[in-house]
């Protein structure tokens, strides 16, 4: 499985826990700037700290502190209220050691009350909205 850093330039070797990979040329790549985008949040989570809370329960092997949540906004994708967030990791979840199915790697939900589960991914491909429009709008 291949990353692709944000200039689009190197393809990376998958993570490793110490978030260090070999690119093609053998050079080191920090693998944790690169970011993530976690679709399919549920309508409770409310803001950053409760998206890093409820990641954190669904991948038992990192922490919320591991999750460094970058954004979080109202979701496109077709399901009523829910959310999407972009992140980085500063410790790999062995989530990642698996290779990426076509739509990101699914993340379960921890409450089994919740239909779908999440999709973490780094393809970005699609609509990816980073903040809420605001509704103090007032016409001229």
């Amino acid at each position: 499985m291949d990353f692709i850093n944000a200039d689009n330039k190197a393809r990376l070797s998958k993570p490793s826990m110490a978030g260090v990979s070999k690119s093609p040329e053998g050079r080191d790549f920090n693998w944790t700037k690169l970011v993530f985008r976690l679709r399919r949040l549920p309508p409770s989570v409310l803001d950053k700290q409760d998206a890093a809370e409820l990641l954190g329960q669904a991948l038992p092997d990192i922490s919320p502190a591991d999750i460094n949540i970058l954004s979080l906004a109202c979701g496109l994708d077709g399901g009523i209220g829910t959310k999407v967030a972009t992140l980085r990791f500063s410790r790999a979840p062995r989530l990642l050691d698996t290779p990426s199915p076509h739509e990101g790697w699914p993340v379960p939900l921890p409450s089994p009350d919740d239909a779908e589960g999440m999709i973490i991914d780094h393809h970005f491909r699609g609509m990816t909205p980073l903040v809420d429009a605001s509704t103090d709008h007032t016409l001229e």
